[in-house]
């Protein structure tokens, strides 16, 4: 499963979820590239530090490190 949220017009921000058969397969990069092919837009790319694979799969398609963002819950 892919979503693209788009945050006004020049932000996106790209989420994926793999079912875990179907992992280390290159569909989340196919499907990735594809929607950033098709859309002009800056991309972010959001996920946590224990996912080694999600962070990985975004240094591959060209993301930088730019920080952490800190969620406060109640």
């Amino acid at each position: 499963m892919t979503s693209l949220w788009n945050w006004g017009d020049k932000l996106s921000d790209i989420g994926v979820l793999s079912h875990p058969d179907y992992r280390k397969h290159g569909y989340a990069e196919s499907v990735v590239r594809t929607l950033m092919k098709n859309t002009d837009k800056v991309f972010i790319w959001r996920c946590d530090i224990e996912n080694a694979q999600s962070y990985k799969l975004a240094l591959k398609l060209g993301f930088k490190d730019a920080g952490m963002i800190y969620v406060l819950s109640n």
